[in-house]
């Protein structure tokens, strides 16, 4: 059973800024099960906070519970990288964008301090 009333007031409500009230009936049980099994954002490791869609809901209704195209991340990750630093747009190349970002973090330089 869907809670959505139509993909386009879905996107006119998200343009909005206002909540993602239209969500499949599973939606909440499902995605905090999901980030149980995926607990570090998949871009910089941090604690995962929020399920990222590659494909948007408003712009993909069908795919909202499609799990092969969720991605566990935190909330700083998902607003740059998902959404590159704006709700109502979307990151067409996230995975390789998150891979990237990831793999910077884990090669970044340190500098090494000397104890006293």
């Amino acid at each position: 059973m869907w809670l959505v009333t139509t993909s386009t007031q879905l996107a006119s409500d998200i343009i909005r800024g206002k909540p993602a009230r239209c969500r499949h009936k599973d939606w909440s049980r499902e995605s905090k099960l999901f980030m149980k099994s995926f607990r570090f954002c998949v871009c910089c490791g941090n604690k995962t906070q929020v399920v990222h869609h590659v494909f948007p809901v408003h712009a993909y209704p069908d795919l909202e519970m499609e799990k092969s195209h969720w991605r566990a991340v935190c909330h700083r990750c998902h607003l740059l990288v998902g959404h590159l630093n704006l709700f109502a747009s979307w990151n067409v190349k996230f995975d390789e964008d998150a891979s990237l970002i990831r793999s910077r973090i884990l090669t970044r330089p340190m500098v090494r301090r000397a104890v006293a």
